[in-house]
């Protein structure tokens, strides 16, 4: 196998400033009741140690082109992405956050920025700006929320970790007693699997059906299928690198089952 084997441990600390307002309300993230001029912010910190059979600088993954930053990681301690989150209500009718990662190296990326409805109705809601996309179970989840310390494989090789695009995303969530999810994005066209930002910056075209609920108390699951449309145009992967242009199909499935005591996650 040409995967390195590796021991690694993740440790995250998350550091939360509310803000008041000069009411004496608290602003919460995503509810109407928030202050716009006071955004709530998390600075989480997430550090690991890493210990691979073999060089990380060789990882490859033979029949996949990667994408950027899908190798195992540094070997021993490292500081990892440092993320700067703020978010707030603009009004009663749409929330706004950005994600800012900081590298070890002092660069910044922005990870997310965009704006989402608060108040459609009838279970619509519309996401604009830069975000991770809904296909997958795992593709919307930051790293330092990861139940392990990289990706699952298959999200390595298809979606080179995570998939991120500019674009539009809008979602309906149907009424009825079971959980019923249905969405939809048109995205840049930047990322991978895309690049070049075909057709005219709308390269990437998504689709998503989730559907879960609750058994009992203690148990919940959740199952999805998503579906990915995305153009390249001079794509290129690798260190050599290798060029492509051309559509890219990509079908998901996803299954997961939780367990928690009596419904409280902590336990």
């Amino acid at each position: 196998m040409t995967r390195s084997s590796s021991i690694a441990c993740s440790i995250a600390a998350f550091l939360s400033v509310t803000s008041i307002s000069a009411f004496g309300q608290q602003g919460t993230p995503g509810s109407t009741t928030g202050n716009a001029f006071n955004p709530s912010i998390g600075l989480i910190l997430a550090g690991t140690y890493g210990s691979f059979k073999r060089d990380p600088e060789d990882y490859e993954l033979p029949g996949f082109a990667l994408g950027e930053e899908t190798d195992p990681g540094p070997e021993g301690f490292s500081l990892g992405e440092t993320e700067l989150s703020l978010g707030a209500n603009i009004d009663e009718r749409f929330y706004g956050n950005a994600v800012i990662s900081l590298t070890p190296e002092g660069t910044a990326d922005v990870e997310e920025a965009y704006f989402e409805t608060l108040a459609l109705g009838q279970g619509f809601t519309v996401k604009a700006g830069r975000f991770y996309s809904s296909v997958g179970y795992l593709n919307s989840v930051h790293s330092h929320a990861w139940d392990f310390v990289d990706q699952p494989l298959v999200y390595r090789a298809m979606l080179a970790n995570q998939m991120s695009d500019d674009g539009v995303q809008v979602r309906w969530v149907a009424p009825t007693p079971l959980f019923l999810e249905i969405g939809g994005e048109a995205l840049r066209g930047d990322s991978f699997p895309a690049g070049g930002a075909a057709h005219d910056g709308s390269g990437t075209k998504t689709a998503f059906v989730h559907v879960g609920g609750d058994v009992g108390v203690s148990n919940s699951w959740r199952a999805g299928v998503s579906y990915i449309r995305a153009t390249a145009a001079d794509r290129e992967t690798g260190a050599t690198p290798d060029v492509f242009t051309g559509d890219s199909d990509t079908g998901i499935f996803d299954f997961i089952w939780k367990w928690a005591p009596q419904g409280n996650p902590v336990e």
